[in-house]
């Protein structure tokens, strides 16, 4: 009986790579329950890559890992150069890494190269880029020890060019409780259970700077149009610079996290959103059901706390997992957590928290939109 040849996926990137088009590529790469197809990504430049693109893509790679994964890269550069601002600044570098099973330049299999490379700065530090890798395993930040994880984020901020007295201290500290609750968010669930444990993902924690934030994300019903709208008459400021805060995993992901069932993705959209929404819930956590990891204080109250920060530093949030897109902005008033978005997405393995965060100079206050602050 002869054998049906199944034509690979191919995306060939040029000179950019919008968050748009990645969404498009998601919804190739998740389209069946079952992947039986090879990958092969071709980037024959060094592309600009757009804020809320590398970890779209990356995560969308972890399902081809290993032999189904070809990348044809420009020239590598040891890592310098041009490549660093494409690739590595990005850390969709990282996600190449790791689940590429070839990676080719120039006709030159470069493979091991690259993952020893990305191997050897799986944490960096350089200019508006700062990267901690393999956040699932607790490695670049001790997740038991916030006075630690203090002061580690407090000297990274100079490299985005932020100093911590940007931010009014009570601000200062949600940035460090957000950031830190997300993290260990990471640890403690995304290599878990249903996952198989033989899975590799890939984690970390990114932050960058940025002076304008247009086309960070796909924004269908203009949530993120109106916060930049409505952000100048509340800092009364012109312009705001942001940091962002990325902390992304390709792993479990939270639906099926909460379920214990990997077959969530495949089912009705409405069971998937009913596990997220219950995931970020207070007081609602899989810890209890799962047994199989570390119960700290009261259970269920990360995404409490992450809320409460956001509100409080005027930021604006994209959680992105599986077939869900969930919006948090800090500046509205009718802003009761992350609210889920009525849009049809592809399924992305993980979760994904990609945060901006305006930065307020020393004496620029926020006026209070709450009775209670």
């Amino acid at each position: 009986m002869g054998h049906t040849l199944t034509e690979p996926l191919s995306f060939d990137f040029k000179a950019g790579i919008s968050p748009d088009k990645a969404e498009r590529i998601i919804a190739a790469l998740g389209a069946d329950e079952f992947p039986n197809r090879n990958v092969v990504l071709t980037f024959k430049e060094y592309p600009y890559v757009n804020a809320g693109v590398a970890w779209r893509i990356g995560n969308a790679l972890r399902r081809y890992s290993g032999g189904a994964l070809e990348v044809e890269v420009p020239p590598f550069s040891e890592g310098q150069g041009k490549w660093f601002q494409s690739f590595t600044r990005s850390a969709l570098g990282d996600a190449i890494a790791a689940h590429a099973a070839r990676i080719v330049s120039g006709g030159e299999d470069i493979t091991e190269q690259v993952k020893q490379y990305y191997a050897a700065f799986s944490e960096r530090q350089s200019q508006n880029g700062v990267l901690w890798g393999e956040l699932h395993r607790g490695i670049s930040v001790n997740p038991e020890r916030e006075d630690q994880f203090r002061e580690q984020l407090l000297k990274s901020l100079k490299y985005v060019n932020v100093r911590p007295t940007h931010f009014h201290p009570e601000r200062l500290q949600d940035l460090i409780k957000l950031v830190f609750e997300a993290i260990q968010n990471v640890y403690d669930h995304a290599r878990r259970r249903p996952l198989p444990s033989e899975t590799k993902i890939v984690s970390y924690f990114l932050l960058r700077y940025y002076n304008k934030i247009q086309d960070h994300h796909p924004d269908p019903q203009g949530r993120l149009k109106a916060y930049t709208t409505r952000l100048p008459a509340l800092t009364t400021r012109a312009r705001t610079d942001f940091i962002e805060i990325c902390v992304n995993d390709d792993g479990v992901g939270i639906a099926a996290r909460q379920t214990q069932d990997p077959t969530v993705y495949w089912g009705a959209k409405t069971r998937e959103a009913e596990a997220v929404q219950e995931a970020l819930k207070t007081n609602s956590s899989v810890k209890l059901r799962a047994q199989d990891t570390r119960v700290r204080g009261t259970p269920g109250q990360g995404f409490t706390y992450i809320d409460a920060s956001l509100r409080a530093l005027r930021a604006f949030a994209v959680l992105r997992t599986g077939r869900l897109l969930a919006i948090l902005d800090g500046t509205s008033e009718l802003a009761e957590g992350f609210t889920l978005l009525d849009v049809e997405l592809g399924y992305m393995p993980g979760t994904t928290l990609d945060i901006l965060v305006p930065i307020l100079k020393d004496g620029d206050g926020l006026p209070s939109l709450f009775a209670d602050e």
